[in-house]
């Protein structure tokens, strides 16, 4: 399960929520066209909303990344 995450109240955005039921890991990536741009400290802080959210996934192994486009296209 692949998508992107938003929260109303803030604006408060996951560029990419990755989930795989099967291993019980979940993967948040913040994607941005300058890699000096991904902000991971303000990523961890929105998945910690994005739990608060979504409690099923709390005990999953998470996983933070930052891409670039390139990344992207290589897949």
């Amino acid at each position: 399960e692949v998508g992107g995450w938003w929260e109303r109240g803030d604006g408060s955005d996951v560029d990419m929520v990755a989930a795989n039921p099967v291993t019980k890991t979940i993967t948040f990536a913040e994607v941005k066209l300058d890699p000096e741009a991904c902000d991971l400290k303000r990523l961890e802080r929105t998945v910690g909303r994005f739990l608060e959210a979504h409690p099923e996934y709390a005990s999953w192994e998470r996983r933070l990344v930052g891409l670039t486009l390139n990344d992207l296209s290589a897949v």
